[in-house]
């Protein structure tokens, strides 16, 4: 064995011990992040997001890494993205993983009892105490008519049960305004009648609500404030939601409006 070789060649070893090193655990960190982020996305139940999550999921589960790294350091220059071998190598690695990664976050989420579910923010970001949580998460599940499947796991609950738990959850956090976007989509027209009854509960308490809905009976019957937007453009707003429904000011909103008439 001659050492003198090994000795000339050990600073090339330690280098290729630090680069592995850096891809390994930086690969990984993406990995955990793309990971959690979609099984967040998936569990959300909002649509578009599961065909894209589960689209990446499908692609990068279902493709061998070579594939992928040579797609990432040969394929992306012809398109004027150019990354460096290292960075290669942790894009794929994360990529890859994430994909991975994401089935196991998803099941772990969907294997937290309701209640449980409920109480990890509360608990773990604000940092309070889990019997004063659990007190006032019981008593919103009872106000929402759920109180009776505390125990229960997401995947025994219908569309509409699992919307009515979002709201709990989202409640235990004491949020100053509550962000609603379409939280009826996709649901049938009973289960939309069980969400939209806890909404307009939380109006008449006065909760602070921002909400975003093609459900015209409900915006009329909860509003206190309409705007009408198109393109990201405000067509109209008023401070009157009778008036508004009865007699809008723009030729759009009437349109709009219109297209609910089907006498």
């Amino acid at each position: 064995m001659d050492f003198e070789v090994m000795k000339a060649y050990l600073p090339r070893f330690w280098d290729a011990l630090l680069l592995t090193l850096r891809i390994g655990w930086q690969g990984v960190a993406l990995a955990l992040a793309l990971g959690v982020a979609c099984a967040v996305a998936v569990h959300w139940e909002i649509p578009v997001l599961r065909q894209i999550v589960g689209g990446y999921i499908e692609l990068f589960r279902n493709t061998p890494l070579l594939v992928q790294l040579f797609f990432l350091y040969f394929a992306l220059p012809k398109i004027g993205v150019r990354i460096s071998a290292e960075t290669c190598g942790k894009l794929g690695l994360g990529l890859l993983g994430g994909a991975y990664m994401a089935e196991t976050f998803r099941s772990g989420l969907e294997n937290i009892p309701i209640l449980e579910n409920i109480l990890l923010a509360p608990m773990k970001v604000q940092k309070r105490p889990r019997a004063e949580v659990e007190k006032e998460a019981l008593e919103l599940l009872e106000r929402v008519g759920l109180a009776d499947r505390k125990n229960d796991y997401p995947r025994q609950l219908s569309g509409g049960q699992k919307q009515r738990v979002a709201i709990v959850r989202a409640l235990c956090m004491h949020p100053e305004i509550l962000l609603l976007d379409e939280i009826t989509a996709a649901l049938d027209p009973e289960m939309v009648r069980e969400v939209l009854d806890v909404v307009l509960s939380l109006a008449k308490a006065g909760s602070t609500m921002v909400i975003v809905t093609h459900e015209m009976n409900f915006a009329r019957a909860i509003a206190d404030r309409i705007l009408f937007i198109e393109n990201g453009t405000v067509v109209e707003q008023s401070d009157n939601p009778k008036a508004f429904f009865a007699s809008p000011e723009t030729d759009r909103a009437k349109a709009f409006l219109k297209s609910f008439d089907y006498e």
